[in-house]
């Protein structure tokens, strides 16, 4: 059994797989740094935007650090694939915020895929997202949101701060055959006047797919908020267990280093 050196314990602050360790049957391996789901969910219920690449440290109400998750050109390599294009391969473009990569976004790819055999994801920086979004979005900043997308296996590759409208010089640079976009989107233009698939759609490239999904990022959100309190109760409680946890942590889950 594989788990990240970031302890887990249940209600009673016992380690959740003492057993399996105590059998010599338990992997760990060097978890990701500065981001976690509890982060996320901090992130939600604090409704602030100090978690953008432009904000600095996040404070819960209950003082509680979250640090922004540092991305390296390692730790990028390590999530591509490292293919490269063909000149015979047909080049798929799908753009979007992708924040809280989820289910419906997965899809959303894997029919990408299916109209070509190279597919490039635009994601937009967090300052384009939150203007067209308004709020705190996006919950994510771009670093996370380019990582969550490279792990997933119908991507070939990512672009980072791509304009919200796609464009001709974009769809050359690029060599785009296909320009895909969701009928369930995340992403929503500043204006109704405003159609940032104009250009592809003219030029007869552009396909709006069904994901087979109606799960989407703002109903992710909804979920969480629907039981604020619930999960403010959650996270103090969380707070002083994971203390506990990390103070009587395994030796085997200490000064565990990434994995060469």
């Amino acid at each position: 059994v594989a788990h990240g050196d970031d302890i887990s314990a249940d209600a009673n602050g016992v380690n959740s797989y003492q057993e399996i360790i105590d059998a010599g049957k338990m992997k760990i391996v060097k978890r990701t740094d500065g981001i976690s789901t509890t982060d996320l969910v901090g992130r939600m219920l604090l409704c602030t935007s100090d978690h953008q690449i432009s904000g600095g440290e996040l404070h819960s109400p209950h003082e509680h650090v979250i640090e922004h998750y540092l991305t390296t050109s390692r730790k990028i390599v390590q999530f591509s694939n490292n293919k490269v294009p063909k000149h015979t391969d047909k080049v798929v473009y799908v753009d979007g915020s992708f924040d809280l990569f989820h289910v419906g976004h997965m899809r959303l790819l894997e029919e990408a895929k299916k109209r070509g055999n190279y597919v490039i994801v635009g994601i937009h920086e967090d300052a384009v997202v939150n203007k067209a979004k308004g709020r705190n979005y996006p919950i994510m900043n771009i670093n996370e949101r380019v990582l969550g997308v490279l792990s997933c296996r119908f991507v070939d590759e990512v672009v980072m701060g791509v304009p919200f409208e796609v464009s001709s010089g974009l769809i050359k640079s690029l060599e785009v055959s296909v320009v895909v976009a969701g009928k369930h989107e995340d992403k929503k233009a500043a204006s109704p006047d405003e159609d940032p698939y104009a250009v592809p759609r003219a030029k007869g490239i552009l396909e709006v797919v069904e994901s087979n999904s109606k799960l989407t990022t703002d109903g992710l959100i909804e979920r969480v908020m629907e039981n604020r309190q619930a999960f403010l109760d959650r996270q103090a409680a969380k707070k002083n267990k994971d203390q506990s946890a990390e103070d009587n942590k395994p030796e085997q889950y200490r000064n565990v280093r990434e994995a060469i």
